[in-house]
């Protein structure tokens, strides 16, 4: 049978006054917006370039670029370079070109309104951590500890000893 205790963890005192206090908003204040300005540079950028938003004919050539051999190769890895051979050759700079467009621009009006605080839910390691809006799970060897995001640095944890 499995030993189930609740643990509250909680944040260390200067990370939640810098990030969790509202009075602290307006020190993150520029750096959000500098961020958001660079992020909307670069996708309206692509938004109002022809090449970008009519069938990603940039993206595909950039692409190309990445693939070239000589005189030594751009990119080092196999994997990855397979990677960008498939994409070549499906044809996907067609619909992607508009994913990373609108998704620059959506980043970037996030962060010039301040409201990508939530989004902080994409990491995924497999096997070591997963955190998936605001729910925690790290997979040990001999424990599972299964943590929920409570509150501002509270998270409610239980483990499971196997």
């Amino acid at each position: 049978m499995a030993n189930r205790e609740a643990v509250m963890i909680e944040e260390p005192r200067i990370a939640r006054l810098l990030f969790a206090d509202t009075r602290f908003a307006w020190l993150w204040l520029p750096l959000r917006l500098y961020l958001g300005w660079a992020w909307w540079e670069a996708g309206w950028h692509k938004f109002v370039d022809p090449k970008w938003i009519d069938g990603g004919q940039a993206l595909v050539e950039f692409w190309q670029r990445g693939l070239k051999m000589t005189p030594k190769p751009v990119i080092a890895f196999d994997w990855y370079r397979s990677f960008i051979e498939f994409l070549v050759n499906s044809g996907a700079h067609t619909w992607l070109s508009k994913v990373i467009i609108f998704g620059e621009l959506a980043i970037a009006l996030g962060l010039i309104l301040g409201r990508l605080h939530g989004v902080g839910g994409v990491l995924r390691r497999d096997d070591e951590l997963e955190l998936h809006y605001g729910r925690i799970r790290v997979h040990q060897r001999f424990a599972v500890r299964d943590c929920n995001v409570v509150g501002v640095g509270v998270a409610k944890c239980r483990m499971d000893r196997a």
